[in-house]
């Protein structure tokens, strides 16, 4: 009778014209080595450059992992290690190099168009997408979808125009509202041509 929309981007969704690269990289590091010197267990560092941010976390077993979120643009001027490397550098940390071994994602792209179709109501990433600097999506995603539920049970009963109008415009209240501070922080970041910042959280 209704039927939620949790499919992730579509198929052939529009590229942003400021499209990011997720890289990824984990190894285990001798920890008096320069590299070594890196968040202690328990805490993760952020590093933000103007070309990407690059979020470090320790593991328990003393494996190092790393995450980054980069311009598509960037690696028109050097590989994906040399570009890591330029935003720690410039924050003034010592460079990983590591110059292999990065995995990575094609751009992630933008889905521009969040309408709601006869009986179809898309949520997380299907209702448009945005990509959160503090990196929440997942939560986002599970928020979008607890909160449907009630929506969609009551549409399943009795589909209103007037109904999903008003769910609409929550689902829009609601991802403006939690988007406000990814934004906020990256254009804050953005301003600034490296910085690092520890979090406990």
């Amino acid at each position: 009778r209704t039927v939620v929309l949790a499919t992730g981007l579509a198929p052939a969704p529009v590229t942003a014209p400021d499209a990011r690269v997720g890289l990824g990289q984990c190894r285990r590091i001798d920890p008096r080595s320069p590299e070594g010197q890196r968040p202690p267990e328990g805490e993760v560092w952020m590093v933000s450059g103007a070309r990407g941010y690059i979020g470090m976390v320790r593991f328990a077993d003393g494996r190092l992992n790393v995450a980054a979120s980069m311009l598509a643009s960037a690696f028109d001027h050097g590989s994906p290690g040399e570009q890591v490397d330029k935003i720690l550098v410039d924050a003034g940390l010592p460079a990983l190099g590591w110059h292999d071994g990065w995995t990575g994602t094609p751009p992630l792209r933008a889905q521009l168009c969040d309408e709601v179709e006869n009986r179809v109501l898309p949520v997380g990433d299907a209702a448009g997408f945005w990509e959160p600097f503090t990196g929440e999506g997942i939560g986002w995603g599970l928020e979008a979808g607890i909160a449907v539920a009630p929506a969609a049970l009551e549409l399943g009963r009795s589909w209103d125009p007037r109904r999903v109008a008003a769910w609409t415009r929550e689902r829009r209240a609601w991802m403006r509202k939690v988007q406000a501070r990814s934004r906020t922080v990256a254009a804050i970041s953005a301003m600034r041509s490296s910085s690092w910042l520890p979090s406990m959280d």
